[in-house]
């Protein structure tokens, strides 16, 4: 019976040793973690309009520059294409201090795999491209945010000619 309870006792000092070894506060200084804003007073823009003075003018100018980015490397999913399917994917993606964009996925899917393929594929074409965003603010401070970009995907469809009609029951 002794033997049990000397047993028992050299078991909880063991493990109250090791449970104390498991507390003892790291030497190593640990970096926390920055907050995400995801809704900053100075949301981040797409580069290109840096000297816009007016504030609207500046993010209509960002916009304006995002837009011509996508358009210009966006390519429509040939599988889309031939089945005439149009759709908006959701890519939500991290724009850090330094401007450069990290955590890409997707928000919201589109109505094909394909499509949702394609517009993390131009944004991750932001990196290899090296485009450097401005930083979004809050509260006049740099910080890091996170953005939602809904890209669409519309097929261009040839407008008709107009068709003028001749009223042939007027004569001179």
């Amino acid at each position: 019976m002794i033997r049990i309870i000397l047993f028992l006792l050299f078991t909880v000092s063991l493990f109250s040793g090791v449970q104390a070894q498991k507390a003892k506060p790291s030497k190593k200084p640990v970096k926390q973690q920055e907050m995400v804003h995801r809704s900053p007073s100075d949301p981040a823009q797409f580069p290109g309009c840096e000297d816009v003075q007016q504030y609207e003018m500046k993010i209509s100018c960002a916009q304006s520059k995002l837009a011509e980015y996508v358009k210009a490397n966006l390519k429509y999913p040939k599988s889309c294409l031939r089945d005439s399917i149009e759709g908006i994917a959701f890519v939500e993606f991290v724009i850090g201090k330094d401007g450069k964009i990290s955590q890409i996925s997707l928000n919201k899917k589109s109505k094909h795999p394909d499509m949702d393929k394609e517009a993390m594929r131009l944004i991750k074409s932001m990196g290899k491209q090296k485009v450097i965003w401005i930083p979004a603010k809050h509260n006049g401070k740099i910080v890091i945010s996170q953005t939602v970009l809904p890209i669409k995907f519309k097929i261009n469809r040839p407008v008709p000619p107009a068709v003028i009609e001749v009223d042939e029951s007027e004569e001179n």
